[in-house]
């Protein structure tokens, strides 16, 4: 039994230093990777974004690439108006993403986008922000200033007038979000404010902080959520015939306005695309004219790296790290460079946080104390703002002894940590226990281990707990077996053991079906195995028949022992009974023994019933006279179906009409003067 847990750490897409493996640098400029792969843009339409070294983009149609843009799948739900595109993408971790449109559809995925869930319905949506647990997601809709939460995956949403002009929405750590907001002041031009939630999306509220109207995109320092930066385009509705960048370093109360450009410059007038992204090291805006631009301080000054210019807003650059960065021209081309457009930065060891899902490991297994362990595995992708160096990992807990870390991670993290545990029951019932990393600092990021032991269930087999016993000398009788303490129907394999003077004649489940292994019956016993299909759980799966003659002495032994279980995967969940013990007991008179010696040692007329099987009609032939005789027939359940007297003399036949009884196998006793005979019958049908 092996199950793999991958427990995937949550980093948000404002990653602080993610480690990725990235690809091999082969230029030190930009490289056209998928050529019109989205289609020609028009305002309002376009987004990238990218998690965990994943890449989305959309326009008309949604992609994803695996190898940092280098191929792309077609990733895209069924817009409901083929006209409508794309506007906004976000993904909380490798699979949970949500996507909106210009027409206000809003998508949700579980499956890295390979299907789309439409959820609800918005007015021409902007933004989307799924926030910690997955199941929270905060749409903004742009026209009408209202925002629309859902707190159940998406079945039930709330919608909440917060303003007049929704731009975007980004979410922070733990139950925090931004929108950028816009509002028309009594005798002023519009502005723009920061709105915060620290409750899900329950209330919002609005910053002091202003900004020009004419806002598309902003993004948060993911280090330190107090620090947003803005990008305003402003096209439409201008105080200062500029485009400028603004930056707030405390939760948008006061902002400072950088990168100040003309909005004559350029054709068309705007100069921001309104396309921006941050990460630790960098913040990268996407222009109309001028290709990509980076700031390597804060936004204080910017330099020119080249790539892809787009119209005005879109979102279509994101930077998987500070030098491997994708955007997409007017043309919907990708353009990605893997030198930060020939100007490399060196990366550092800078983290944030560290997040685990599933919440707990383990939770899915059912281990029996003989299973062999189940191994899980756990990746984590870990952000600090600081490098942390490990002092200690341990497992700890009340049942810490039912895992064992195989394999831990270092004396730091590197960002992509892999963590080798297994767990196996000492006992039954709920296992808990914990993996701890404790950092210099004394910090503990505790994983919960939560496995479930699984109690063995005790079998045995059974029979009828009085003696079996029969009036008629050379007489069958039909032992039953039973079992108890099975769940369900298994291959039950045993062993019946009997004493060597007894006449085995076999043994058969209800419908018949003889259960003797073939060569394995010898002088004083027969291993027997009954599948899973003729066992009854609530009654004799089958009977072991014998023909019984008297003898000088006590009752005659019968035994059922090794029992086993014969599936593979099933052996470990039972414990099996010793075995059980009956006995069968010959008829007892005054002058017994005379007729037994004389039946079992003296000369015997044959009898001959034929044909055997046979349809329902039998005839009977003895080779001597015998005089008055009885026939009886039984099921193999002993019952009595058949009786009738005849005389029969030598070589004399009498037919037997046996058409009312079922197919099956019975068993026929002809008593006469000289004694009694069996014969097992067959009928067919």
């Amino acid at each position: 039994m092996q199950f793999h847990h991958h427990v995937v750490g949550y980093v948000r897409r404002f990653l602080c230093g993610l480690f990725v493996l990235s690809p091999l640098i082969t230029t030190a400029q930009w490289t056209a990777v998928a050529p019109n792969l989205l289609a020609p843009i028009g305002i309002e339409g376009g987004c990238i974004t990218t998690k965990s070294g994943l890449i989305w983009a959309g326009s008309h149609e949604l992609w994803m690439s695996s190898d940092f843009g280098t191929t792309w799948s077609k990733r895209s739900p069924n817009l409901v108006d083929k006209p409508d595109r794309f506007k906004a993408i976000h993904f909380y971790d490798e699979m949970i993403g949500a996507a909106v449109t210009h027409y206000g559809y809003v998508f949700l995925t579980r499956d890295q986008g390979l299907t789309w869930q439409q959820s609800v319905r918005t007015s021409a949506a902007t933004g989307v922000a799924i926030l910690s647990p997955p199941e929270n997601i905060i749409v903004a809709a742009g026209t009408t200033g209202e925002v629309f939460v859902t707190h159940d995956g998406g079945v039930n949403w709330k919608a909440t007038k917060v303003g007049s002009s929704i731009a975007d929405v980004r979410p922070l750590l733990g139950s925090g979000a931004y929108l950028l907001n816009g509002f028309t002041p009594p005798g002023d031009t519009s502005e723009m404010h920061l709105m915060r939630t620290t409750d899900f999306g329950e209330t919002w509220t609005m910053m002091p902080g202003v900004v020009d109207f004419d806002t598309y995109s902003f993004d948060v320092d993911p280090c330190n959520p107090s620090v947003v930066y803005v990008v305003n385009e402003d096209g439409s509705t201008t105080r200062d015939s500029l485009c400028e960048i603004y930056r707030s370093t405390d939760w948008g109360v006061s902002w400072q306005a950088f990168g100040t450009r003309n909005i004559r410059k350029g054709n068309p007038r705007h100069y921001y695309s309104g396309s921006l992204w941050l990460n630790p090291l960098a913040l990268f805006a996407q222009t109309v004219s001028d290709g990509v631009i980076r700031s390597t301080d804060l936004g204080a000054t910017w330099a020119t790296i080249g790539g892809p210019s787009v119209t005005y807003d879109t979102r279509l650059v994101c930077a998987v790290n500070a030098n491997l960065i994708v955007a997409a021209d007017n043309n919907g081309t990708i353009w990605r460079t893997q030198s930060s457009g020939g100007d490399s930065l060196t990366i550092g060891s800078q983290f944030e946080v560290l997040r685990s899902l599933p919440k707990e490991l383990f939770t899915t297994d059912s281990l029996r104390v003989c299973d062999s362990p189940v191994v899980g595995y756990i990746q984590l992708l870990s952000n600090f703002c600081k490098t942390p160096r490990i002092i200690a990992q341990s497992i700890t807990g009340v049942d810490s002894l039912d895992y064992l870390l195989v394999r831990g991670v270092g004396d730091s993290l590197t960002g992509t940590d892999s963590v080798i545990i297994t767990f196996k029951p000492s006992a039954a019932g709920e296992r808990r226990g914990y993996y701890t990393i404790t950092l210099e600092d004394g910090t503990k990021l505790s994983f919960p281990l939560k496995g479930y032991g699984r109690g063995l269930k005790f079998v045995e087999s059974s029979t009828s707990s009085a003696s079996t016993s029969t009036d008629t000398i050379g007489g069958y009788v039909a032992v039953p077996l039973t079992f108890t303490g099975l769940d369900r129907q298994q291959n039950i394999g045993l062993v019946v053991n009997f004493e060597p003077t007894m006449t085995y004649l076999g043994s058969f489940t209800n419908d018949g079906t003889r259960i003797d292994l073939p060569g394995e019956i010898w002088q004083n016993g027969s291993r027997l195995a009954i599948p899973a299909d003729k066992l009854r759980l609530d009654s004799a799966s089958g009977y072991s028949y014998f023909a019984v003659f008297p003898r000088r002495g006590p009752c005659y032994d019968v035994s059922f022992d090794s029992l086993t279980i014969l599936d593979e995967f099933s052996k470990c969940e039972y414990v099996l009974g010793a075995g059980i013990q009956t006995t069968v007991c010959p008829p007892k008179g005054c002058g017994i023994m005379i007729i037994t010696d004389f039946m079992l040692q003296g000369s015997v007329p044959d009898l001959i019933m034929q044909p055997n099987p046979t349809s329902g009609n039998l005839t009977l032939t003895s080779s001597e006279a015998l005089g008055a005789c009885d026939v009886k027939i039984f099921d193999n359940g002993g019952r009595l179906v058949y009786q009738q007297s005849m005389e029969l003399g030598a070589g004399s036949h009498y037919r037997l009409d046996l058409t009312h009884l079922g197919g099956g196998t019975y068993f026929a006793t002809i008593t006469s003067p000289l004694g009694t005979a069996h014969q097992r019958i067959r009928i067919t049908r």
